[in-house]
C-alpha cells in the first residue's frame, strides 16, 4: 500500500509514477499476484494521515510505502503547514501503527518542496529539515528509507557537473512531467528491489 497525500494521489494517474510501478511489478512477478493500492489524498497533512491509518492497518497490507511532507512545510488545500516538531511526533505514530501490523515499511522523503527543488533562500532549508526528520525516524524505527529528495538533487548535480542541463522533471514546478514520473516510478522500483 502506497500511502501519503496529493504527490501519492497523483502518481496514480495516467503515466503516474505509482500506476508504472503497479503495472511492472505485475509484469515483472506475476507469479505473486501484488495488489497495490494507492491511499494517496490530495490535501492531507501529517495530522490527516495520523486519522487515516487505521483504514492502512485494516487492509493488512505487507508493506506499506509512506510518502509524506511534501505539503507539511507549508500547508496544503488551504490548511496551515504543519510544525516540525508535530511533523515528527506524527510520523513516529505512523510508523508505530503499522510496524504494529507487522508490515514493513518503506519511508520516502518527498523530492521537492511544493514543486520547488532549488536553492529558494530559507524555504529549502526549512523543507530539508523536515527531509531530515524523514530520515532519522528511519534510521532510529529500523524502516527501509528511499530518499527521493537526494536522487532529485544528485540528478540536477550530475547533469550541472556535466554541464548539461537535464530535462526538467516538473511541468510547473509543481506537477511531475512524464520525465518526472518515469524518474519517480525507477526510483521506487529500485528500493523494492525489482530494478
Amino acid at each position: 500500500m502506497f500511502f501519503g497525500g496529493s504527490f501519492t494521489q497523483k502518481g496514480g494517474g495516467p503515466g503516474g509514477w505509482w500506476t508504472i510501478v503497479n503495472q511492472e511489478l505485475r509484469a515483472t512477478l506475476p507469479q505473486l499476484n501484488i495488489q497495490l493500492f494507492n491511499a494517496g489524498r490530495a490535501g492531507d497533512l501529517m495530522p490527516d494521515l495520523q486519522q487515516r491509518i487505521n483504514n492502512v492497518r485494516g487492509n493488512m497490507p505487507g508493506l506499506v510505502v509512506m510518502l509524506v511532507g511534501d505539503s507539511d512545510t507549508s500547508g496544503d488545500a488551504g490548511k496551515p503547514g504543519v510544525p516540525i516538531g508535530q511533523f515528527e511526533a506524527g510520523l513516529r505514530v505512523l510508523v508505530d501503527r503499522t510496524a504494529y501490523r507487522d508490515a514493513n515499511i518503506l519511508l520516502c522523503t518527498p523530492p521537492f518542496p511544493a514543486g520547488k527543488y532549488d536553492d529558494t533562500p530559507g524555504f529549502n532549508e526549512r523543507f530539508e529539515a523536515y527531509c531530515d526528520v524523514i530520515r532519522q525516524v528511519a534510521a532510529e524505527t529500523g524502516c527501509q528509507l528511499l530518499d527521493l529528495r537526494r536522487a532529485f538533487i544528485a540528478r540536477e548535480r550530475k547533469g550541472a557537473a556535466a554541464e548539461k542541463h537535464p530535462a526538467p522533471l516538473t511541468e510547473d514546478g509543481s506537477n511531475l512531467n512524464d520525465a518526472g514520473q518515469m524518474f519517480v516510478a525507477e526510483q521506487m522500483l529500485k528500493a523494492l528491489g525489482v530494478r
